[in-house]
């Protein structure tokens, strides 16, 4: 079994970053036009790289790495700008998190990893995200998926 956390939602506070940039209230109060403009106007590198960090977000770590030994990141990079978005996650994660995942993985596909095969048996593997659609996708791919807010 593989424990994948998402990033933005999950340890970086991406949306709450963005409501406050914006100044609204909360993220759910800008329209999907205009968080999508919010990305287009920066620089992804520089924006997943200094996103603020949960303050809970090493804590959730440490209690997945003492549970299950380990854990791989699974995060969606931007569309328009693929490698920005991956390198500024990728320094995000050696400047805020104590231990580091054993493989980061950037896909918009995340329910390609909901399963593993060992021999014939095929393994449930657990992702923990923000976004619904993921999780919904996970499950229905034979994953355990856990909401997070």
């Amino acid at each position: 079994m593989t424990i994948y956390l998402d990033l933005d939602g999950v340890l970086a506070d991406l949306f709450g970053h963005t409501a406050k940039v914006l100044d609204v209230e909360t993220y759910q109060h800008i329209d999907r036009k205009e968080f999508d403009q919010y990305f287009l106007d920066r620089d992804a590198e520089h924006l997943f790289a200094n996103l603020p960090v949960f303050p809970e977000a090493n804590q959730i770590v440490e209690m997945i790495v003492d549970i299950f030994g380990e854990y791989k990141i699974l995060s969606s990079p931007l569309n328009f700008d693929s490698l920005g978005s991956i390198r500024g996650k990728n320094t995000w994660l050696d400047r805020n998190i104590n231990i580091q995942p054993i493989e980061r993985i950037f896909n918009h596909e995340k329910h390609h990893y909901a399963t593993s095969g060992i021999g014939t048996q095929t393994v449930r593997n657990i992702l923990v995200d923000d976004f619904r659609p993921n999780i919904t996708a996970w499950k229905d791919a034979g994953g355990i998926g856990i909401k997070f807010q």
